[in-house]
């Protein structure tokens, strides 16, 4: 997410804090989404399944419109380490997906 969001001041988030936000995602067939929507299931999580403001393959696409402030994305922890999204911060969630 951009520094100016209002959840980037936390050091760790919910999954219900999401609720409420925009979402970019990876297609439900990627390893990420998929997990998150069976943790959502089993009532491990709480996630909200909203229709994407975009929906994309490649996690790189979604560093320009999540700067532009279009919304936010939850994404693997390999991807902060991404030269495209070295301006965003990157805050865990909890419980984290293993």
């Amino acid at each position: 997410m951009r520094a100016d969001h209002p959840l980037a001041k936390d050091k760790h988030l919910y999954w219900d804090h999401l609720d409420s936000c925009k979402m970019l995602h990876l297609p439900s067939d990627k390893d990420i989404r998929s997990e998150v929507e069976a943790l959502h299931q089993q009532r491990i999580i709480h996630y909200v399944k909203t229709v994407p403001i975009l929906e994309t393959s490649n996690p790189n696409v979604l560093a320009a419109p999540i700067l532009k402030g279009s919304g936010i994305a939850v994404l693997p922890a390999l991807v902060a380490k991404s030269s495209s999204f070295c301006e965003l911060i990157f805050i865990p969630l909890q419980p984290p997906i293993e």
